[in-house]
């Protein structure tokens, strides 16, 4: 018991401090006044593919399915709970559109900071910045490419041995989940102003 609890304390306090950097609006929502007129189609979404590099290198291995499926089940999120579409579905015969989304996950560190970060246990501090790259292709009922749009935000994060008393603590995973819910809703938004529902239903 005490061994776990001594591993416990020990790993709160080798933590970490996860921040956006703030490239992509909270929360991207239509207003009232643009949902009036708002053709809404029958949509099928498709996620198409999901990629993780670290400095530059893709990473099969970090591509795990769970990742994967929390990255898919906020993207669903985002068009479900979406007032520009009356059905959401992965495959329905009476889509009027396509969707089509990517997302790339994209490491930086500094290797010799990595190495000191753990040489030194955790007492240097070591940053990784993770960008996050969503890709959406809309695409009409017959496969056409009406457009695609491209939105992306970093999260910043630190570790360091202390690090939970040194700054406000944040769990990455909550602001991973943020971010990929708000990048979806500014593509949806983007696409909307761009005029990609417009007349989709003829």
């Amino acid at each position: 018991m005490k061994k776990i609890l001594s591993l416990g304390v020990l790993c709160g306090l080798i933590s970490c401090a996860s921040w956006r950097a703030g490239n992509t609006p909270l929360s991207a929502e239509l207003t009232a006044e643009q949902t009036k007129s708002i053709v809404k189609p029958h949509v099928s979404l498709t996620f198409k593919q999901y990629e993780v590099y670290s400095n530059g290198k893709l990473q099969p291995g970090d591509m795990t399915e769970d990742d994967k499926a929390q990255v898919q089940k906020h993207i669903e999120l985002s068009y479900k709970d979406s007032p520009l579409f009356t059905l959401v579905d992965n495959d329905s015969p009476n889509k009027d559109m396509s969707i089509e989304v990517s997302v790339a996950r994209r490491f930086k560190s500094n290797i010799t900071m990595t190495v000191l970060n753990v040489v030194t246990l955790f007492m240097i501090p070591r940053k990784t910045t993770e960008e996050v790259i969503v890709t959406t292709r809309f695409l009409d009922k017959e496969g056409i490419l009406v457009g695609m749009v491209e939105k992306s935000d970093e999260v910043i994060v630190w570790h360091q041995f202390f690090m939970l008393f040194a700054m406000p603590f944040s769990l990455q995973s909550g602001v991973l989940d943020e971010l990929y819910v708000d990048l979806n809703k500014a593509s949806l938004l983007e696409a909307h102003n761009d005029g990609y529902f417009i007349d989709i239903n003829d």
